[in-house]
């Protein structure tokens, strides 16, 4: 080895700055950091003119490696090889996944994510603001352009994003499969910016989702109409896009105070990610891997990913609908979804209330909702943190952008004038993302009594405990179901 390291440092093609000796710390460096005791492949060192050295020694992050041969020849008739052992990367390790928080709503969320912990996701915070950076807990960071932030114009973030091409593919390793960027729309950061961060990293090929949320009612229409431009730029230049309607937050948590509410928002996020590494590390009896989650995800268009718990009576049915309450569904009909993976993590037999067969009649249940074209996988292991709960955990996709659009397309109504007509097509798109907002009232859905419900003390509970205004098609069917078992005689 030390031969082969005098003759790279002495090549007129290696950094003069670079000695023998530096090669050969580099050369164990290599060799301690992938802890093989030998050769396995052949593998070529790039110029190591990027490491700090000093005196000689390396000091400061190992240099990068090749994957393609790089062979420097000598008088052109001798090739200069350096032997490396091969690093092994495994498509089911969790530090194949990414996490970029994207402009001051990204980062945030991920900065949460941070705090929380989850085990071998690599994370990353990038900004147009230095301050949010220096600010940031998360340790990585990248700057785009001076510093100074966008100024809320999203022109102007994807222009710094453009610029900073180079510090954006820096983010993106060999070893990274999937990544999430996140980020909130209608600002100048997130909404510029993440479109041209998920187009680069597409272009590795690295199975690429977005996870972005769309403003409050309250804060107008300007910065809700370049929040949801934002988001179809954005779908444009993803796998697999999970949108948060802030105003759904407002819907579903609305005795949370603010902060908890925002809270919330995070925690959707930690929970698509944290499902999707548990998803492909899991060691169960029926398994998932990354090439079933990519399979879902890869061209999916909009997509929910989350977790449920359940116990007690019909626990499978509580998870499920657990894992459904969340603002990623945003009034979507999860029937409606194209490809379906659903993983059961139970407790173990000995310490707990094991599932029972006869449970998956309430999967069943679920499941005859759906069309029967729809793709689906599932999988099952043991958790022996469960007792007596059971988790969901359920990762969906084939959406379209805006709730609403899975059965057609919107129809734009002749007008006359290009002005007139982008001002209707803006009240379409915002009634398909907030609801049909001309109406300044939300929809209701009535169940209708049959003789036999009366007397149905169940369904009678679930109606009382369920707001006609707050009702989804899920508890339509739900309803429905109920009373029909009744009459079965269930």
């Amino acid at each position: 080895m030390r031969s082969i390291c005098k003759r790279y440092a002495q090549h007129p093609q290696t950094s003069c700055a670079t000695s023998e000796k530096a090669i050969l710390s580099i050369c164990k460096h290599y060799a301690q950091h992938l802890r093989t005791p030998r050769a396995t492949s052949t593998y070529a060192m790039r110029k190591p003119a990027n490491a700090i050295l000093h005196g000689g020694e390396i000091s400061g992050p190992i240099p990068t490696m090749s994957l393609q041969h790089l062979i420097l020849k000598e008088n052109m008739d001798e090739d200069l090889l350096i032997e490396i052992p091969t690093p092994t990367v495994d498509s089911n390790d969790p530090s194949i996944i990414k996490i970029i928080g994207v402009g001051g709503g990204g980062g945030n969320a991920v900065a949460n994510m941070y705090k929380e912990g989850i085990p071998g996701v690599r994370y990353i915070v990038c900004n147009t603001d230095k301050k949010a950076l220096e600010d940031s807990p998360v340790p990585t960071k990248v700057q785009l352009g001076p510093g100074l932030g966008a100024g809320g114009v999203p022109e102007i973030g994807r222009k710094l994003a453009e610029g900073d091409i180079g510090a954006i593919n820096g983010m993106f390793d060999e070893n990274t499969k999937m990544v999430f960027i996140t980020a909130g729309m209608g600002g100048g950061t997130g909404t510029g910016a993440a479109p041209i961060i998920a187009r680069e990293a597409m272009k590795r090929n690295i199975l690429t989702i977005g996870i972005v949320t769309i403003p409050f009612l309250f804060e107008m229409w300007k910065r809700i109409d370049l929040a949801l431009d934002g988001v179809e730029t954005m779908a444009n230049e993803v796998d697999a896009l999970l949108v948060v309607n802030n105003e759904r937050l407002r819907q579903i948590y609305p005795t949370l105070t603010i902060m908890n509410a925002f809270k919330k928002a995070d925690d959707t996020l930690t929970k698509a990610a944290r499902s999707i590494a548990e998803i492909i590390t899991m060691h169960g009896t029926m398994n998932l891997d990354f090439c079933d989650v990519e399979t879902c995800l890869r061209g999916g268009g909009v997509a929910i990913m989350s977790s449920g718990y359940g116990k007690g009576a019909n626990r499978v049915t509580k998870a499920i609908e657990d894992a459904l309450n969340s603002p990623l569904l945003n009034d979507r009909d999860i029937f409606k979804s194209k490809s379906l993976r659903m993983v059961f993590f139970i407790p173990p037999e000995e310490i707990g209330d094991a599932m029972l067969m006869e449970e998956f009649g309430q999967v069943n249940k679920f499941m005859e909702n759906f069309h029967k074209d729809v793709d689906t996988k599932w999988g099952m292991a043991e958790d022996a943190s469960l007792k007596d709960e059971i988790k969901v955990t359920i990762l969906a996709s084939g959406f379209k952008v805006m709730p609403g659009m899975e059965d057609e397309e919107p129809v734009a109504v002749p007008l006359t004038g290009d002005q007139m007509d982008e001002v209707r097509q803006r009240e379409m798109r915002r009634d398909m993302a907030y609801g049909n907002l001309k109406k300044h009232k939300p929809h209701r859905r009535t169940y209708i009594f049959n003789d036999e419900d009366l007397d149905n003390e169940e369904l009678v509970a679930m109606l009382e405990n369920n707001d006609v205004f707050r009702r989804t098609e899920h508890d339509m069917v739900r309803f429905r179901e109920t009373s029909k078992a009744r009459r079965n005689g269930f």
